[in-house]
């Protein structure tokens, strides 16, 4: 390990990998006694004062980000002729590890994983308009207890704040994930840049191999990548629902304006997708995405998007359907009662008997998927962690259910209950984003509705889940979620934009709370089997 620079306070214990722009170690913080990963940039990168301004300021904005999905920046800093992050250590693994172990994952899963990590990036591109620029496997990582996080959020940016030599012409990113617009280098990348990178990565995800695999070096790649198409994924992975295949078509549009507009219209085609309903939004034209769909898988995209006709659109169609009802009324009155009209001629003549019409071929249905079959033990231990959820909060369900999965090895990471233990991450991650939307009211004169009392004032700081106020006479109240109403902790929801499954499992517990049975009964109806059934049964239970 000669090769690591000295970071005062940190201890170096081990290589965690290494890239072509950074070395990732393992290292103990000596005044915190905990354990960190530091990342530790080459000395190439840059040596102008300007340039290490720009890094600093990138890198504090990316330690302003504070969500369950991220992992965190703790510092950021310039020594010895080399940047450093030293970040949050995650005891997991990167979802290409996962890859490598099963070879693909199922639709299922893939989505799970991409619903979790958007709810992180919708978190940071609405409350700081950050980016991530490298989206990929192994930069989405399962901590010890199933939390899905994103690392390098946010760092890209920071990288990209200096100057890179001239002579490297360097993009940065991964090329089997990078977008068109980012290959050409451009300037003015918006979220929708890393929801292509999204959708190739789902892509890897049901295939097991990346865009573009064994079809060149990294250049030929990102020539691929702005014109160059692959076949559905369909014909690797036969069992992928068609909807799933439209939304990845969506997502890997060649141009931004073809994509879905921002993270919370894709969670919106994920719910679809889940549920079997038609996507919102408009498909692209054939030919304008990654995803190359053959003929049938084209024809059937008009019965799974719903397209976007807006105010007059709609009214349009309804004056239309309209002046065909009226037309056909007046021609049946003024046609006569049907006895009295002639027998229409027939518009085809008929086949001679001898000739046998061909039969429409069927086409080759695919074999069934073999199913995880939930156990009676499973399903109570699913109404268990629901009714701990609905009396002490997600924090205390979601170590019930880590207790319980321990105890439970077998069930598996494909089983239900594991599917529970992913709503509850997300969950957590909406409550948190719920908490975060006073950030934008720091400063404000406010009144809040508490639980037991109406309290007016100025929000302060936050720090570790309560929310400072400071009230007339120079006192100083803190708050958490738990101590609003419930109408202002959904209305805070609402605000934060969480649209993830995770979300509305958590506005129903608040509705329960509320003892507004009939909102969480709605809410928990789209919620897939079995969860969403065990948490209605639940709440129908006697209270004690």
């Amino acid at each position: 390990m000669s090769e690591v620079i000295h970071i005062e306070n940190f201890e170096i214990i081990d290589r965690l990998g290494q890239g072509g722009m950074a070395t990732v170690w393992k290292a103990r913080q000596s005044s915190l006694d905990r354990l960190v990963a530091i990342k530790i940039l080459a000395p190439s990168f840059a040596t102008d004062p300007a340039d290490i301004a720009r890094f600093r300021d990138e890198a504090r904005a990316a330690g302003r980000l504070k969500h369950p999905g991220i992992v965190q920046v703790y510092d950021a800093n310039f020594t010895d002729g080399s940047y450093y992050f030293v970040m949050e250590m995650v005891d997991g693994y990167t979802i290409g590890e996962w890859i490598r172990r099963k070879g693909r994952l199922g639709e299922t899963d893939a989505l799970a994983v991409a619903e979790s990590a958007i709810a992180a990036l919708n978190y940071a591109w609405t409350n700081f308009g950050i980016i991530h620029c490298d989206i990929k496997p192994e930069n989405v990582m399962i901590d010890a207890d199933g939390t899905v996080k994103i690392a390098d959020l946010g760092l890209a940016r920071a990288i990209g704040a200096m100057h890179i030599r001239e002579s490297e012409q360097e993009v940065l990113g991964t090329p089997a994930y990078m977008s068109p617009e980012q290959v050409m280098g451009r300037t003015d990348l918006d979220c929708r840049a890393d929801i292509y990178a999204m959708g190739s990565m789902l892509y890897h995800m049901v295939t097991g191999h990346p865009l573009f695999a064994g079809e060149g070096d990294e250049d030929e790649i990102m020539r691929r990548q702005l014109a160059a198409t692959v076949p559905s994924p369909c014909q690797e992975a036969p069992e992928l629902s068609r909807r799933f295949t439209h939304l990845l078509t969506r997502m890997l549009a060649k141009e931004p304006k073809d994509r879905p507009r921002d993270w919370k219209a894709v969670l919106e085609c994920i719910r679809c997708v889940r549920t079997n309903r038609p996507l919102p939004g408009e498909a692209p034209h054939p030919g304008a995405s990654t995803i190359f769909l053959v003929a049938t898988e084209s024809e059937s995209a008009a019965d799974l998007i719903v397209p976007d006709r807006g105010w007059y659109g709609t009214r349009l169609v309804f004056v239309i359907l309209l002046l065909l009802t009226g037309g056909l009324a007046a021609w049946w009155f003024t046609q006569g009662k049907p006895a009295d009209r002639k027998a229409p001629r027939p518009l085809l003549r008929k086949l001679p008997v001898s000739v046998a019409l061909p039969a429409k071929p069927t086409p080759p249905q695919p074999a069934p998927v073999a199913r995880h079959q939930v156990t009676p033990a499973e399903q109570e231990a699913m109404a268990q962690v629901a009714r701990v959820l609905l009396r002490d909060g997600v924090e205390t369900a979601s170590r019930q259910a880590a207790e319980i999965a321990a105890q439970h090895a077998a069930w598996g990471a494909d089983s239900d209950f594991a599917a529970l233990q992913k709503l509850l991450v997300q969950a957590r991650a909406a409550e948190q984003a719920a908490l975060d939307t006073f950030t934008a009211d720091k400063g404000k004169p406010f009144a809040l509705s508490l639980r037991k009392q109406s309290v007016s004032g100025t929000i302060g700081d936050m720090a570790e889940g309560r929310v400072h106020l400071v009230v007339p006479g120079n006192d100083e109240q803190t708050f958490t979620l738990d101590d609003l109403g419930v109408g202002e902790r959904l209305r805070r929801l609402s605000c934060a934009g969480d649209g993830s499954a995770g979300a509305a499992i958590l506005e129903a517990v608040w509705a329960c709370r509320a003892h507004d049975s009939a909102s969480a009964r709605a809410t928990l109806s789209s919620i897939p089997p079995p969860s969403g059934p065990i948490f209605l049964r639940v709440i129908d239970e006697p209270q004690p």
